[in-house]
């Protein structure tokens, strides 16, 4: 493999979709398990990604995306 400014680019760029993606499949998982499973919510309200994820959606709904 060449390493080109548009090969080195477009991997960036697929980091970047991938993480976002991520973020949204997680973000939505949160969101059902919040506000349909409220037996798993104090464990998710304490896990690490469950704070930030919390925040996330939290922000998100300030600003009346969600």
């Amino acid at each position: 493999f060449r390493r080109t400014p548009a090969g080195v680019l477009s991997q960036i760029a697929g980091g970047v979709v991938g993480f976002a993606k991520g973020v949204t499949i997680a973000l939505a998982l949160f969101w059902v398990v919040q506000v349909y499973i409220p037996a798993f919510q104090d464990e998710m309200a304490e896990s690490t990604i469950g704070v930030w994820l919390g925040s996330l959606l939290h922000s998100l709904e300030r600003l009346n995306l969600i």
